[in-house]
C-alpha cells in the first residue's frame, strides 16, 4: 500500500468518528505520512515502507478500533525508528531522564548511602539524562531523523 493510499484510508476513518481519542490516533498517523511524503527515500526503503503499511492492515474494521489503531500506530514508529533511525521529537530526552533516574539512584545509594544517596543520586542522574537527552535529540534533528507528531 502506498502512502497516499494509507493517507486517504486513514482521512475517511477521521471523517467517520465522533471520538475524540480515536481523532488524536488517526492525527498521528496523518503527520507521520506526511513527515515520510516529504522525505527522500530510494526505490528499496520506499518498498519496505509500503509492504510495511500492507502488513499493518489498515483497511480493517475492529471491533475495538482505538485499541488496535493505536498498536499498529506504535508499530509503524517502532518500524521507522528501527529501520530508517527516525525518532519521535523528545525521544532521547524522555529515555535520558529514566535512564539518568534509574542508574542515578542506584549510584547514588551504593556510594552515598540510603538517606541522601536516593535523593541526590535520582536528582544527579535525572539532570545528566537531561543534558544527554537532550544534545541527542538536537542531533537527530540536525540529522534530519526526527518525525514531527501533532500530539
Amino acid at each position: 500500500m502506498k502512502i497516499t493510499e494509507a493517507t486517504i484510508i486513514i482521512e475517511n476513518y477521521l471523517n467517520q468518528t465522533d471520538n475524540n481519542s480515536l481523532k488524536k490516533i488517526y492525527q498521528k498517523y496523518l503527520s507521520i505520512f506526511e513527515d515520510l511524503q516529504n522525505r527522500e527515500f530510494s526505490d528499496e526503503e520506499l518498498n519496505s515502507i509500503e509492504n510495511k503499511l500492507d502488513n499493518l492492515n489498515l483497511n480493517s474494521n475492529p471491533k475495538n478500533q482505538k485499541r488496535y489503531f493505536k498498536r499498529k500506530l506504535n508499530a509503524l514508529t517502532h518500524f521507522l525508528m528501527s529501520k530508517f533511525s527516525l525518532v519521535t521529537k523528545g525521544a532521547y530526552l524522555a529515555l535520558g531522564i529514566s535512564l539518568g533516574t534509574g542508574f542515578g539512584l542506584a549510584l547514588g545509594t551504593s556510594i552515598l548511602g540510603p538517606n541522601q544517596g536516593t535523593t541526590t543520586g535520582m536528582l544527579l542522574g535525572m539532570v545528566l539524562g537531561i543534558i544527554i537527552g537532550k544534545y541527542m535529540d538536537t542531533n537527530a534533528l540536525k540529522n534530519n531523523k526526527v518525525i514531527f507528531i501533532n500530539q
